[in-house]
């Protein structure tokens, strides 16, 4: 599985923000300044709840990338991404089986 770390533009005066999208996962995670803080940094999911081990605010960025990259390695995925990968999985063999099925298997090639 891969994780894929991205900056996010922002203007002049805004401070960095990261996305970081998985292939174990159909959202990704938001780092960025907490609302409101000077300080901190907090991370949020692109779409869907944010985990609870990813809840809180963190000093640094990289501290914060680094939990995300934590929760990544540790966790097989959310159910709904396994069940969209085993489907696709299905889906190509099958593709694959029945395109087989359609190729002339004969001597003659045609002729008749």
């Amino acid at each position: 599985m891969t994780c894929t770390i991205e900056e996010v533009p922002t203007t002049v005066n805004e401070r960095p923000r990261i996305k970081i999208t998985s292939d174990k996962f159909n959202s990704g995670f938001l780092v960025a300044p907490s609302v409101g803080g000077f300080v901190f940094y907090s991370v949020s999911s692109t779409g869907g709840s944010l985990p609870k081990e990813l809840s809180g605010r963190y000093t640094r960025m990289d501290d914060a990338v680094k939990a995300v990259e934590r929760y990544e390695r540790s966790h097989k995925g959310t159910q709904q991404k396994q069940r969209d990968v085993k489907r696709e999985e299905r889906d190509a063999a099958k593709a694959k089986r029945d395109s087989k099925q359609h190729v002339h298997s004969g001597t003659d090639n045609g002729k008749g």
